[in-house]
């Protein structure tokens, strides 16, 4: 009995694994699309998701491999924990985000919430993060809501874009407490007005 339960176990494993890969191999394209396009490594611009015994590998390749062949060739591949610094894993964890976001068909809501997504990034990579921005607005036509503690990048954002006026709202909070918070905007309204 014990033996059976252990092969269960196994198998169970094995299974859920299995399904595991088939759906981050579905996500890798548009994962490596937008890594690819925010460009924060010079030469490893493929990252490959896959698990392994219960376990997530995040792993960095200059090619992209397919799982059949990633798995065979694992021990080549860089571990992305140990190389990435803390910019370039804001952008992978936002490129993740971003490609679950998109594969997400359960709600009819084409909106993206993003909290500060410029945090340690240089200028290059924050401008190209913008455009990854605009095409999700422009082509995917989704609403994107962006909280950032940088005004100044902010409105370099609704600029580049080139969004009028009555496309985006820039509100500000000033201060807030338990009771209330300010809020600066010249499009904000109160609900009684």
């Amino acid at each position: 009995m014990d033996e059976q339960l252990k092969n269960l176990i196994t198998y169970h494993t094995e299974v859920q694994s299995s399904l595991i890969n088939q759906y981050l191999g579905g996500l890798s394209f548009t994962i490596n699309n937008y890594f690819r396009q925010i460009s924060p490594h010079s030469y490893f611009n493929y990252i490959n998701l896959m698990t392994k015994k219960n376990e997530l590998f995040v792993l960095m390749n200059d090619k992209e491999l397919e799982y059949e062949v990633f798995d065979e060739n694992i021990n080549e591949s860089i571990n992305a924990s140990l190389t990435l610094s803390a910019a370039q894993s804001i952008i992978l964890a936002m490129s993740i985000f971003l490609a679950l976001n998109k594969s997400q068909n359960w709600s009819k809501l084409n909106v993206i919430g993003i909290d500060d997504p410029f945090q340690n990034s240089d200028n290059i990579n924050a401008y190209s993060f913008i455009d990854v921005i605009a095409n999700l607005i422009l082509i995917d036509n989704r609403q994107v809501i962006i909280s950032t503690h940088d005004s100044d990048f902010a409105k370099l954002s609704v600029r580049k874009m080139n969004l009028k006026p009555e496309d985006y709202a820039y509100i500000k909070i000033q201060s807030y407490t338990r009771d209330a918070i300010e809020i600066e905007s010249e499009q904000y309204r109160l609900l009684g007005d």
